[in-house]
């Protein structure tokens, strides 16, 4: 299936390539000759674009050291609520009904956990974002111009299957194994964390995670837009995202 912009902004789907999914009768869609597969959930990566003053060498968010911190370190994501189409219900004699749509309701959230290390640098990050936008101590902010490319980021969130994809997988390859993908604009943490920093001497404990909440502009471009899943195939092959621990592994009997 894909989708893109049209001239007047919106979302359209374009084409839709049918699978050999389930038996309609029994939904049964066992054995090898079936090209499908059930829904996976648990594996994805969070690309961050950050703006300036936060980033550490740009916004490039497979390169600044800054934002793949982030992407290294988020472990669960939550994203934005239901779209709601609004209804009025026009009623009939003998109350007979019908609806009638004249609206919208967007939720315009989401949020990441990320696992914080002993050196907290994930909250340390956060506590720098905020801190430009209003800082705690005078309630104003540090910026020299409050405007809104000064605090805002963008945010690329990709599900994908479990399957390696990096560098070396082909483009088609990483396509077919995206499930999702949400490209949020307008990004800016909505909170700054300390409650989560308790400590109890008798129940130690070594899995601290930032729950972080986000809010965005718009409404999130997605996998069925072209420009957002290239985006995504994008980050993807160029992230190294698993070199370290090939890297590791490939090293193990070197001095053996």
């Amino acid at each position: 299936m894909s989708s893109n912009l049209n001239s007047s902004g919106l979302s359209s789907v374009t084409s839709y390539s049918g699978v050999n999914n389930a038996d309609v009768g029994t939904r049964y869609y066992g054995g090898s000759n079936k090209n499908d597969h059930p829904f996976v959930k648990g594996y994805f990566q969070a690309f961050f674009e950050l703006p300036k003053l936060v980033s550490a060498s740009g916004s490039n968010a497979t390169t600044d050291n800054n934002a793949m911190i982030l992407t290294a370190s988020a472990s669960s994501f939550t994203p934005h609520g239901d779209r709601t189409l609004n209804k009025t219900d026009i009623i009939g004699q003998g109350n007979v009904g019908a609806s009638f749509v004249h609206s919208q309701t967007l939720t315009r959230s989401f949020s990441l956990n990320f696992q914080e290390k002993y050196r907290s640098p994930v909250w340390k990050l956060f506590r720098k974002w905020t801190s430009l936008i209003i800082d705690p101590y005078t309630g104003v902010s540090q910026l020299n111009t409050f405007e809104a490319d000064q605090y805002k980021g963008r945010c690329l969130v990709v599900e994908t299957m479990p399957v390696r994809l990096d560098k070396g997988a082909n483009v088609k390859t990483v396509e077919k194994n995206i499930i999702r993908a949400f490209y949020y604009d307008g990004v800016f943490p909505e909170t700054d964390p300390s409650s989560i920093f308790d400590s109890n001497i008798q129940s130690p404990d070594a899995n601290l995670e930032i729950n972080m909440s986000f809010s965005f502009d718009g409404t999130p471009l997605d996998d069925t837009n072209g420009s957002t899943m290239a985006k995504a195939v994008s980050y993807i092959k160029n992230a190294n995202l698993y070199s370290d621990i090939m890297n590791y592994y490939g090293s193990l009997y070197q001095n053996d």
